[in-house]
């Protein structure tokens, strides 16, 4: 029998909306798939935990099931039995669950190897004027630094202490890297109506002149 592939967000979706129809197969598969959903994510974050890694993904999960930095209490876990959730309830659980799974940073060796290399550009970081407590802003950076966007957003703008700042800004309003490159993707689609590369960079910061 071959493996079944994990399901999509998209699958989730379809099942959900059947399952509010009144589909109780549908809703069955729904809930057998969210435990199952469940398990795994809480035996990633528990991996993260012992290897005292802390990934972005991880951050954003503990964040929805209500971690407190101040008490710095871990092992919040997303509910396996989930007999007792309404189906809205569920499915506000379900897209965290499938946020943490698709994360960049949620294989333990990517998000050692993150962790890694900012680190090693900590001082840089900070010349450039990026608030290197701020997490988030800094694994997002990080990760805009890999991309094949940033580097042409380089150079249609010159220098590039103002864009990182540019990107902060962003970052700490909830953008992520895959906003800046999908501002990139729409200057190279060809398309008639696209736009040059400095207003694709306006399109991911709007506000950054």
């Amino acid at each position: 029998m071959a493996k079944r592939k994990k399901p999509t967000l998209q699958y989730f979706e379809d099942l959900y909306i059947d399952a509010m129809g009144g589909d109780s197969e549908a809703e069955r598969e729904y809930r057998d798939l969210a435990r199952l959903l469940a398990k795994r994510s809480n035996q990633q974050m528990l991996a993260q935990e012992r290897a005292e890694v802390t990934s972005e993904g991880w951050r954003r999960a503990q964040e929805f099931l209500g971690y407190d930095e101040e008490t710095d209490e871990r092992g919040k876990r997303f509910l396996e039995n989930n007999a007792r959730y309404d189906l809205e309830t569920l499915h506000n659980q379900v897209d965290e669950m499938m946020a943490f799974q698709n994360a960049r940073d949620y294989s333990l060796p990517y998000a050692r190897q993150s962790l890694q290399q900012i680190d090693a550009i900590q001082d840089q970081l900070a010349a450039a004027g990026v608030d290197i407590e701020d997490a988030r802003v800094t694994f997002w950076i990080n990760e805009m630094f890999k991309t094949d966007a940033w580097k042409e957003f380089k150079k249609a703008h010159g220098r590039s202490t103002n864009l990182i700042q540019s990107a902060q800004d962003q970052f700490q309003q909830g953008k992520t890297v895959d906003d800046l490159i999908a501002a990139y993707n729409d200057y190279a689609s060809g398309r008639d109506d696209a736009p040059d590369l400095v207003q694709a960079w306006e399109r991911f910061a709007p506000d950054s002149w």
